[in-house]
């Protein structure tokens, strides 16, 4: 990806988590999450993760914990990887996922769903 690329996707991700409902999700996940791991890691399943941001600004907090997106969505997913990769973190991770099936995927500590709801048909089946 060219600089200017790059200047692009850090200037679009910082307007997406500006929305003042995306930074209140991310406050009180980051407060839950934090309260809980208790300064321990963590492996955390971030279910519809859809773009990745909430998750990778979590990766970025925590290095500490483990982080591994679920969607359905291929393009969002791809979207997700490259960002991770350019900011160079190796605690978090993408994968093709339907929630409304068994997950190939366990062990994990803790696992949330934001911003994933509204587009589940079914939220008792996920």
């Amino acid at each position: 990806m060219s600089p200017l690329g790059k200047l692009r996707a850090v200037l679009g991700e910082r307007l997406a988590l500006m929305a003042p409902a995306r930074r209140l999700r991310l406050k009180l996940a980051d407060q839950t999450l934090g309260a809980y791991a208790a300064g321990r890691p963590i492996r955390i399943l971030d279910a519809g993760c859809g773009d990745g941001l909430l998750s990778l600004a979590l990766a970025k907090r925590h290095p500490e914990w483990t982080l591994v997106g679920i969607d359905l969505r291929e393009d969002m997913l791809a979207g997700a990887r490259a960002r991770a990769q350019a900011r160079g973190l190796a605690n978090i991770s993408f994968q093709a996922g339907d929630l409304l099936q068994p997950l190939p995927l366990s062990g994990f500590d803790v696992v949330i769903a934001l911003e994933c709801l509204s587009e589940i048909p079914d939220d008792e089946g996920a």
